[in-house]
């Protein structure tokens, strides 16, 4: 959903752009929060009761995430962005098994599992490349 929001209003900068679809996520958690639990919003006090500099850490980086996969939406597709996001999975886990700072140790089934899940979107975005490409020969043929 959010790719096609990124695509249909491309002309629009990309700051407007995220606050159109930031404002109704934010409305929605806002609403959600009154009804599930009206006391967390009673007070900052109460919202922001046992945060610490991990919590804030974690919600800064899902946040930085967030604007970033938006911003690879409005350059390419939503399956290129999940070939990155699978690629990235890869990488941090050969990071976690290589470096000392881990005590992860190397997993077969772990990675067999991580690499078909690239090889299956990959493979899915040629064979779609493909076929749109035999779709437009058959449409100029006839």
């Amino acid at each position: 959903m959010s790719d096609q929001s990124l695509k249909k209003y491309k002309n629009l900068p990309l700051n407007a752009q995220l606050a159109q679809l930031f404002l109704p996520w934010l409305s929605t958690s806002l609403m959600l929060a009154l009804i599930f639990e009206p006391r967390a919003l009673s007070s900052p006090s109460a919202f922001f009761g046992g945060w610490n500099f991990g919590t804030c850490l974690v919600t800064a980086s899902f946040a930085a995430k967030t604007v970033l996969t938006m911003t690879i939406l409005k350059v390419l597709d939503s399956i290129s962005k999940n070939i990155g996001e699978a690629v990235a999975v890869l990488v941090i886990y050969a990071m976690m098994v290589t470096l000392p700072a881990f005590s992860k140790t190397f997993d077969m089934d772990t990675f067999v599992a991580l690499s078909i899940v690239i090889m299956a979107v990959t493979t899915y975005t040629f064979v779609k490349k493909d076929l749109d490409g035999s779709k437009e020969a058959l449409a100029a043929k006839a």
